[in-house]
């Protein structure tokens, strides 16, 4: 009961955080801030420059009325819309984004669902599934969104699970390679310009 309550605590210093730091972004910059919660890793706080989305006329937004969200990015980003409402983003052999919406198992929350979907890619890649950085709390677009990094077959994957409205989420997969940074603080900046409409 006691894990109930900080978790439930957790969840609206989270939002809270969320708001209040979204506010201020529209100032200048965004300081994500991932919360303290019992039996996760906290990843560090990010700082990202929101100016070229903000005051660059090159950023253009795409809004997905089918999924629920509108996202941002520069104008030598392409975005392909597949048929089934999933949309990529990708720029040459950099940057490499996917996003797609998902249903949650019955019975589950989202957090039991990605530990589910960690624990599915360990039985299936064996050997070639590492989990990098755990299950942490991030605010995303006024929301409370889960995330986790992996390796898989020798290749770096962020994910992000966004809750939508009851069983539902987007998910928003990177697999930009880490070692481009420019290009790589650049899809973080796309994921982060993420609003649900």
């Amino acid at each position: 009961m006691r894990t109930f309550f900080i978790l439930i605590i957790s969840v609206l210093i989270t939002v809270s955080a969320g708001t209040l730091i979204r506010g201020r972004g529209r100032q200048g910059k965004i300081n994500l801030v991932s919360p303290l919660v019992a039996g996760t890793n906290i990843s560090t706080a990010s700082f990202f420059d929101t100016s070229h989305f903000e005051n660059n006329p090159n950023w253009q937004v795409f809004v997905n009325n089918y999924s629920g969200y509108k996202i941002k990015h520069p104008s030598d980003v392409s975005l392909k819309n597949y048929h089934n409402g999933d949309i990529g983003l990708q720029k040459n052999n950099s940057i490499d984004l996917y996003i797609t919406e998902g249903k949650i198992q019955e019975n589950d929350d989202l957090n039991t669902f990605v530990e589910s979907v960690i624990d599915k890619k360990i039985e299936n890649q064996e050997n070639d599934f590492y989990l990098a950085k755990t299950i942490s709390p991030i605010a995303i677009g006024f929301t409370t969104a889960l995330t986790y990094s992996s390796i898989e077959s020798g290749k770096n994957f962020t994910y992000y699970f966004i809750p939508k409205v009851a069983d539902k989420y987007i998910l928003i997969t990177n697999k930009t390679p880490e070692g481009n940074n420019q290009e790589y603080i650049i899809s973080e900046e796309i994921i982060y310009s993420f609003e649900k409409i």
